[in-house]
C-alpha cells in the first residue's frame, strides 16, 4: 500500500471514530478500496473523507451525492495530524446546511 493510500485509510478510520465516539456509535469506515460511503453506519449522511493534497470539493460533494443522506466531505489537509481530527474542514452544499441550521432552530421555521 502505498504511503497516500495508508494516509487515506488512517483519515477515514479517524472520522469513523470520531464520529462513533460523539453520537453515532456504530459508525465505521467502509475501507481502502471500497465503493460507497467512506463512513457507514451514519443514517441520513453520506459521508465522503478525503486526505488529498488537489482540493475538487465540488467533485467530493457530487460523488457523495450519488447515494442517499446528506452529502458532505470530510477533508484532511496537508500537514494536518491525526489528533486534530475534531478542526477538519467539512464541505456541504448550501442547500443542505439552510436545512440543517433551519432544523436546528435558527432562522425562521420550517
Amino acid at each position: 500500500m502505498t504511503s497516500s493510500r495508508r494516509r487515506g485509510a488512517a483519515t477515514q478510520v479517524a472520522v469513523a471514530a470520531y464520529l462513533a465516539e460523539h453520537g453515532w456509535p456504530f459508525a465505521c469506515d467502509i475501507g481502502a478500496g471500497r465503493g460507497g460511503a467512506d463512513i457507514l453506519n451514519t443514517p441520513g449522511l453520506s459521508i465522503e473523507v478525503k486526505a488529498r493534497a488537489d482540493f475538487n470539493p465540488v467533485a467530493w460533494i457530487r460523488e457523495a451525492a450519488t447515494r442517499k443522506g446528506v452529502p458532505m466531505c470530510v477533508h484532511r489537509p496537508r500537514g494536518v495530524g491525526l489528533t486534530t481530527v475534531a478542526q477538519w474542514p467539512v464541505t456541504l452544499r448550501l442547500e443542505d446546511l439552510v436545512v440543517l441550521l433551519r432544523q436546528a432552530g435558527y432562522g425562521d421555521p420550517i
